[in-house]
């Protein structure tokens, strides 16, 4: 039989197993435990932070090292028009992009030492301080610090590079079909100016 056991103290296990393969039982509802709720057949956590492998410090949701899903995409998140107000198309995209440096990297031993996740390999991403200078509000703490220091480990979403990269690509293809249309008219008059020189000969 599986077993189950919950805690609302930080750090300790809050569901080990047993909801999978024996179902949610009356003793997971209790308000002792108190943090579990019942929807359907689904058991649901709304009070506090999650984490997996780690202590969460910053976000819902967190995970030491890696996690996956079994198909590719990003995760999903709401976009609909009607949540939407003060809509405005993203220019500047390509004075943006130019401006981030992307970096090949690898992480220092302190900080691989405080994470033994972390593959010794080299990493693609950003520096947060940089990031911050392009993208401010997509550059938090993460509530972490390295031993002996006293300023927090910054963490970065890059999610806007990829949206300033798709607005890019749109500027760079306007641009171009600027640039078509022009060369069609050039070679239209040298032609033109070619007819005339061979009726003067």
């Amino acid at each position: 039989m599986a077993s189950w056991s919950a805690s609302v103290g930080a750090a300790e296990p809050i569901l080990a197993n047993g909801v999978k393969h024996g179902g949610i039982t009356a003793v997971m509802l209790t308000s002792k435990i108190g943090v579990w709720k019942r929807s359907g057949d689904d058991l649901v956590y709304d009070e506090g932070c999650v984490a997996i492998g780690r202590v969460p410090t910053a976000n819902t949701l967190e995970v030491e090292g890696t996690a996956s899903k079994t198909t590719a995409g990003l995760w999903a998140a709401s976009s609909n028009r009607r949540i939407k107000t003060d809509v405005r198309t993203v220019d500047g995209a390509l004075e943006k992009i130019q401006a981030l440096r992307l970096v090949d990297f690898e992480y220092t031993k302190n900080y691989r030492a405080a994470h033994p996740s972390i593959e010794d390999r080299r990493f693609l991403n950003v520096i947060a301080q940089e990031f911050a200078d392009v993208f401010p509000e997509w550059v938090t703490t993460s509530g972490e610090s390295i031993a002996e220091e006293s300023d927090p480990i910054l963490q970065v979403d890059p999610y806007p590079s990829l949206i300033y990269s798709a607005a890019a690509i749109q500027e760079m293809a306007s641009k171009l079909q600027a640039v078509d249309a022009e060369n069609v008219l050039l070679r239209e008059r040298l032609k033109a100016l070619e007819s005339k020189v061979e009726g003067l000969r």
